[in-house]
């Protein structure tokens, strides 16, 4: 296990890292979090492991590893189970690879890695709503490398990874959809500033885009071979 801080120098690649508030209500009080952590952790159970991290490790070494998590998931009877399963596994190797796909300056695939975890939250895991997919969707269309919600679902934020000095602009589309939709407006962050800068920039991006509401690796094997 390895808990260890990695370097994240969006600078150094002209990037900024845009996280945006849905302002989508968080909906974690009716169990539905809980309901997937006890289906993972009796998924962990039959499997006869502690947790499905030694069951993710396992697979990585393996010399296929698309085969091996189609037979640990062939050990799950139920549908549900198996795509929660499928999650877990499959997110886990994409941190890896996105640490090193980030490190190695290759900011394609780092977006990449990005929109694979976003789209298996959504199908697998299913913890996004509606504010989330399409604040994905306009982002990863308006030149983000990649977009993904962050956080437990249900609600809340998502993060983007773009080029410098575009994170506002995008964040304003977002917001212009949300508007046409009838959503709340949204509130947007660009992270690359010192704390100073960063605090008036929200300060600005906060009063734009609610003014405009009122104006009414492993995983290349995985993803490769699953698709």
């Amino acid at each position: 296990e390895n808990v260890s801080q990695q370097e994240f120098d969006l600078d150094k690649y002209g990037l900024e890292l845009m996280v945006l508030d849905t302002q989508a209500p968080h909906q974690l009080n009716d169990g539905q979090y809980a309901q997937r952590r006890a289906t993972c952790e009796k998924a962990a159970e039959i499997l006869g492991v502690a947790n499905l991290r030694v069951v993710a490790d396992s697979i990585a070494k393996s010399d296929d590893p698309f085969q091996a998590l189609k037979e640990t998931l062939d050990k799950l009877e139920d549908d549900t189970m198996k795509k929660r399963v499928r999650h877990v596994i499959t997110e886990i190797a994409r941190v890896n690879s996105f640490v090193r796909a980030f490190a190695n300056g290759k900011i394609d695939e780092a977006g990449r890695l990005f929109n694979a975890s976003h789209d298996s939250l959504a199908a697998d895991y299913e913890v996004t709503v509606p504010e989330l997919d399409i604040a994905v969707e306009v982002a990863r269309a308006n030149g983000a490398y990649g977009a993904r919600m962050t956080g437990g679902g249900f609600g809340g934020s998502i993060i983007a990874l773009v080029d410098k000095g575009q994170g506002h602009e995008i964040a304003q589309k977002i917001a212009d959809e949300f508007e046409a939709k009838g959503f709340n407006a949204p509130r947007a962050l660009p992270h690359t500033q010192q704390p100073q800068q960063a605090a008036k920039s929200e300060a600005t991006c906060r009063t734009k885009l609610r003014s405009n509401r009122n104006h009414d690796s492993v995983t290349d094997v995985f993803e490769n071979r699953m698709a």
